[in-house]
């Protein structure tokens, strides 16, 4: 019989990969107001936090824990930064791609900080997924450079891997639901200390009406990034978080599936290159990717 942590690790970037293409359609139409966006989705998260409690209800947590749980709070919230600058400029796909670079990231941490250590063939693995989420983002160009992207999510990629390291250190000594809980009061809590700046209170007011009408968007890609979120730390409280995060690089495949079937349908939400040489790409990297996840689960 298949754990359950595996059954949440390959479901939760199927419902990352709807949230991403939510969050790229909501980007390239309101890309002057970055803030607002973060502060609303923040918000959303929020409202979803209920239903927590009809699966695993959170606990109270000591005082002890609230600097620790801040930290965790606060690298989530800088790290949207850059990942919605990387939405701005990519495809979908191309973006979620690049999160391999985490898994770099990921590795140093959990060693460092957690004593996590895996085999020559699982870290082999990894440095496949990695290499193919460069490649995707490659510019062929006269310049040979590798796209803004790849920097913005450099840096989102370091703050991820972070937050995932502490979470699972969190684990250690509560529920994977009181982590999550609490992790999201504070950066609630977090995003509101800015309102104090009276700009950025006119700001948001003065863009309230672009979000009204985008409100079932914005809903619906809170919801799929909520439930991925929860389904990807219930499985990191049982199992290896490099080995987690790393079934997590499917996030692309499924991305590329749904852009596929949808892009016919629902063309606003999906903006991917459909040219033979650019596909040809893509799919070369995700062969990659799956061969590198195949290496991580089974060496």
């Amino acid at each position: 019989m298949i754990p359950t942590w595996i059954l949440l690790a390959f479901i939760a970037p199927a419902l990352f990969g709807i949230a991403n293409a939510l969050d790229n359609y909501l980007v390239k139409k309101e890309k002057r107001h970055l803030f607002s966006l973060l502060f609303i989705t923040t918000g959303i998260a929020t409202l979803f936090l209920p239903i927590l409690f009809l699966i695993e209800p959170p606990e109270l947590l000591l005082l002890k824990d609230v600097p620790g749980y801040l930290l965790i709070a606060f690298a989530g919230i800088v790290s949207y930064y850059p990942y919605y600058l990387s939405l701005e400029a990519e495809e979908t796909s191309i973006v979620v791609s690049l999160f391999s670079l985490g898994r770099v990231f990921l590795a140093l941490f959990a060693y460092f900080l957690l004593g996590e250590l895996l085999s020559v063939w699982q870290y082999l693995g990894m440095f496949v997924i990695v290499i193919a989420g460069a490649i995707s983002t490659y510019d062929g160009g006269p310049h040979k450079v590798l796209k803004k992207s790849f920097w913005y999510m450099m840096g989102c990629s370091m703050l991820w891997a972070l937050q995932m390291v502490m979470y699972k250190k969190a684990f250690n000594e509560v529920s994977w639901s009181t982590g999550l809980f609490w992790t999201q009061i504070f950066s609630t809590i977090i995003i509101l200390l800015p309102l104090g700046f009276v700009n950025v209170r006119k700001n948001l007011v003065r863009t309230a009406s672009h979000w009204q009408n985008r409100m079932p968007f914005l809903l619906s890609g809170g919801l799929f990034a909520f439930l991925g979120t929860a389904a990807s730390m219930a499985a990191i409280s049982t199992a290896s978080v490099t080995v987690v995060k790393n079934i997590g690089a499917l996030q692309p495949v499924y991305v590329l599936v749904f852009a596929t079937m949808l892009r016919p349908i629902l063309p606003k939400f999906f903006h991917e290159q459909t040219a033979k040489g650019h596909l040809l790409k893509k799919m070369a990297c995700i062969l990659a990717v799956f061969i590198g996840t195949y290496l991580v689960l089974n060496a």
